[in-house]
């Protein structure tokens, strides 16, 4: 008798577990800041990079699986961010735009983590003396810890790093970043808040 009430209960909570765990689409967006990352263009004791810092936009689509995993495109973009360089003939202003292909779990402690493999990511420099390089192409990785104890919101803080490939010129000038630069790549960290919908 009691073997057969524990089957019947064992049945019963693995039944409610498949019909309430269900796939679904996720729609994500956020609004974050960077904290100061950081590029390095390095080439012999000379560094043409610097530190930014502004404000992120962005937007994460996912499909979500019954097992607390998610996998989707995640795009964020930022506009005239400050651009702090180490030479102050390289200041001025940073626009930059990523799309990267997320792979993220769920945690049921309140707690949430993924990692993004960069799909498309470029960085425009802007100087204040005039003229302009774009950063692009490359290996780029980003890791990211959430906080959803909030209602709806999830407070995160994101480790980006970029090892960009290809460079291009206001002056007309392009091709490998390896040319100019034995150094050629940017890490930084982003604090973001976003709204995590699930339909």
């Amino acid at each position: 008798m009691m073997k057969n009430t524990f089957k019947m209960f064992s049945f019963l909570f693995v039944f409610a577990l498949a019909t309430t765990a269900r796939a679904g689409i996720m729609i994500e967006p956020y609004l974050g800041y960077e904290l100061g990352s950081e590029a390095k263009l390095e080439s012999g004791g000379t560094n043409d990079g610097g530190k930014t810092s502004g404000l992120d936009l962005g937007l994460r689509v996912a499909y979500t699986l019954p097992v607390m995993v998610w996998i989707g495109l995640d795009y964020s973009m930022m506009s005239d961010g400050k651009f702090k360089g180490d030479s102050s003939a390289n200041d001025g202003k940073m626009d930059r735009s990523n799309l990267y292909l997320d792979v993220g779990v769920d945690l049921p402690i309140l707690a949430r983590a993924w990692v993004g493999y960069g799909l498309m990511n470029s960085a425009k420099l802007k100087f204040d003396g005039g003229g302009s390089t774009t950063l692009k192409k490359g290996t780029n990785l980003k890791f990211g810890v959430g906080f959803t104890a909030l209602p709806i919101v999830s407070l995160n803080l994101e480790y980006f790093m970029h090892d960009y490939k290809d460079y291009d010129s206001s002056t007309g000038a392009s091709g490998s970043t390896s040319d100019i630069w034995s150094t050629h790549k940017e890490n930084g960290l982003l604090l973001s808040v976003s709204a995590p919908f699930e339909f």
